[in-house]
C-alpha cells in the first residue's frame, strides 16, 4: 500500500481511507476476505484436510483460520465441508 500511495502522491493512511470508502471495508479486511473465499473454494472442491487449507491460505493456526472463516461466512470450515455432497469433487460442483 505504501508504494501505491507514494506513486499517486498521497499518504498510506489516505489511500486506506479511500479504499474503505469505495470498497466498503479496509484493505486488510479485503485481503482476509480473498483468503477466506479461496479457502472456501478449496473446502468445497477438494478433499484437502482443513488444516492444510488453512496453511495454504496463509493462516498460522487452525483456530485463527476457523474464527476468521466463521466471521466471514457465518459457519465453520467443518460445517462448510458437511454442506457439500460427498460425490462433489474438483470439476464436478
Amino acid at each position: 500500500m505504501g508504494d501505491v500511495a507514494h506513486q499517486v502522491g498521497i499518504s498510506r493512511r489516505q489511500l486506506e481511507r479511500l479504499f474503505a470508502t469505495h470498497i466498503g471495508y479496509p484493505p486488510a479486511r479485503h485481503y482476509l476476505r480473498i483468503r477466506i473465499d479461496h479457502a472456501k473454494r478449496l473446502i468445497e472442491g477438494t478433499r484437502m484436510p482443513i488444516i492444510d487449507i488453512a496453511v495454504a491460505c496463509g493462516f498460522m493456526s487452525a483456530s485463527h483460520f476457523a474464527k476468521c472463516f466463521r466471521i466471514i461466512n457465518g459457519f465453520s470450515p467443518q460445517q462448510c465441508r458437511t454442506m457439500v455432497p460427498v460425490w462433489v469433487g474438483p470439476g464436478l460442483g
